[in-house]
């Protein structure tokens, strides 16, 4: 992980740090527009975002996508732009800016006004003003949206649940056709819940009905399976 984490250099900052590396140190708390809390946390010395009971960035789920972009040679395929729909910390952007060293326009879509506020005080790291984020609703925004992405991915959570809509028809057929040739986009789910599965079966057969490669990766971490669902658009560039 890169180190934008660390502005303060204060030693009161630091010794944070150290003892987080034992427990949790929470720095920031507020609820959000749609989570009950928002926190700005040390984990083993880096800030991490979390709502009630979630990881929105920076740690469980920072791993997630880590993993995910491997087991789909994101260093092979060099998207030349890419839109995130949830912005959280902005842990997504940082690991294509940083880890894969993509000097490419990312639009992140995110509706919660707080936890932009959050990005923006303790996590945003743009000097090269790669990072367009747009206060607007994922579901709106793909719906009136005609930009064309290589990358799209789709992170939208309210701690550990999804709105429905966003397993529904005309959002899944819309946002799988604003991939260019050769795109490929990523859906983050937790299949906790009866519901959970169903939707996620529901999005998989819904991009098998397209003319592109459906497939489904589960990852595993600390007890929960993350299952990233993905389409590609397998005409040629």
């Amino acid at each position: 992980m890169s180190e934008h984490q660390y502005r303060d250099q204060s030693v009161s900052f630091r010794l944070r740090q150290i003892l987080s590396y034992f427990y949790p140190i929470v720095l920031h708390k507020r609820p959000g527009v749609l989570s009950s809390s928002l926190e700005v946390t040390l984990e083993n010395g880096c800030l991490v975002l979390n709502s009630a009971s979630a990881n929105y960035s920076f740690g469980h789920l920072h791993t997630v996508f880590e993993n995910a972009f491997q087991k789909y040679r994101l260093e092979n395929r060099r998207p030349d732009n890419a839109l995130l729909l949830g912005l959280g910390g902005g842990s997504v952007s940082d690991i294509l800016l940083n880890d894969y060293e993509l000097d490419i326009p990312i639009k992140a879509i995110e509706y919660d006004g707080e936890i932009i506020s959050l990005y923006e005080r303790f996590f945003k790291d743009d000097p090269g003003g790669n990072i367009e984020v747009i206060h607007a609703e994922a579901y709106d925004y793909i719906l009136e949206s005609s930009e064309k992405f290589a990358l799209i991915v789709i992170d939208l959570f309210i701690d550990t649940e999804t709105p429905s809509r966003f397993s529904g028809e005309r959002f899944v057929f819309k946002a799988c056709s604003l991939l260019k040739p050769g795109g490929i986009l990523l859906i983050n789910r937790i299949g906790q819940t009866p519901i959970a599965v169903e939707e996620k079966k529901r999005i998989l057969n819904l991009m098998n009905t397209l003319p592109g490669k459906t497939s489904e990766t589960e990852i595993a971490l600390g007890g929960m399976s993350n299952y990233i669902l993905t389409y590609e658009n397998l005409k040629e560039k």
